[in-house]
């Protein structure tokens, strides 16, 4: 066999080192590392998207409901601070005839009935607990400086609304509020309160409907990737939602918003979630926090009121909430 001659593989070994070479300078020079993206930012995206795949089910879902232009009409109310609910009572006592107040009753499951309050009670025996949800990914709202959200952070709210049992006119129904945050990387402690816009947490922008007026006692856990099951109650702190111009001054710098064009015709061509745009949902808390929750990591807070027996619910938008105890996809 021939020996090997080294002096002819020599220049095919170096036209491959010199190809190598070029390879491996070109890569280290025209590759723009920005172009990857962090994992915590593609992740958040990932969530995003996923929320409106499942909104727009639900979004059916509530259309099927309660959206439609026969069912909306029975809305129980008489002024347009009221036009979308669709359990508002006006008077819960008897019916005028200057203020029929018509509601929707679902105490039986797979059946509607419209009519005014004092009618539908007199049927009796329909008491029945509905659950009103609404859940979004936290980085669609704005956060006050020092939050900090995982890629899956979410706001959570729920409604529920248990209609009265008994055969007699003047009756109403109770409800209960429940708000349910996390996790967190960061919260800052909260030491102050009764601020309503200067010591907003979050601002909805039109994804979280308010429930104005009642203050929700607050509760937290942590060391939790998913919702926890039970928690610790604070000694003091509240929360409570509100609604105001989101040009306000009085909000918060990062907070604020400044209203564009674009902004503008989004509002006129678009759905629900730019409505609020002018007037958002924020949530703030009315006392200060007695735990100081700056230093937990996978931090959930919940709010939580049993707001009684009321006419209405002042400021919830029930049509955009997914109903979960009646007729539910079906």
């Amino acid at each position: 066999m021939d020996r090997l001659n080294f002096k002819k593989l020599l220049p095919g070994i170096v036209s491959i080192i010199i190809i190598a070479g070029m390879a491996v300078q070109s890569f280290a020079t025209n590759v723009d590392m920005a172009a990857f993206v962090k994992k915590d930012k593609y992740m958040t995206k990932y969530y995003e998207l996923d929320w409106r795949i499942d909104d727009i089910e639900q979004t059916l879902e509530r259309l099927y409901k309660f959206t439609c232009t026969n069912v909306r009409s029975f809305g129980g109310a008489y002024n347009h601070a009221q036009e979308d609910y669709l359990f508002s009572q006006n008077s819960y006592q008897q019916t005028y005839h200057w203020s029929g107040s018509p509601v929707a009753d679902l105490s039986e499951e797979g059946y509607l009935r419209v009519a005014p309050n004092d009618i539908i009670h007199w049927f009796g025996n329909h008491k029945k607990t509905d659950r009103f949800v609404k859940k979004v990914p936290a980085s669609l709202l704005r956060w006050r400086d020092g939050v900090e959200l995982y890629p899956n952070t979410t706001v959570r709210t729920v409604v529920t609304r248990t209609s009265p049992s008994g055969a007699t006119a003047s009756q109403r129904s109770t409800y209960t509020i429940e708000l349910v945050m996390g996790p967190f990387k960061k919260f800052p402690h909260i030491t102050t309160g009764a601020g309503s816009m200067a010591s907003t947490i979050f601002v909805g922008d039109g994804f979280i409907n308010s429930a104005r007026n009642y203050r929700l006692a607050v509760y937290y856990a942590y060391d939790k990737d998913t919702e926890p099951t039970s928690w610790t109650a604070m000694s003091t702190g509240e929360l409570n939602f509100s609604a105001a111009d989101v040009g306000n001054g009085n909000f918060p710098a990062s907070l604020q918003k400044k209203i564009t064009m674009e902004d503008i015709e989004e509002v006129s061509y678009s759905g629900d979630y730019k409505k609020a745009l002018v007037t958002p949902a924020h949530l703030y808390p009315i006392t200060a926090f007695s735990t100081d929750l700056s230093n937990y990591d996978k931090l959930w807070i919940r709010g939580y009121v049993n707001a009684g027996a009321v006419a209405n619910m002042e400021g919830v938008d029930f049509k955009t909430l997914t109903i979960t105890s009646w007729n539910y996809n079906k």
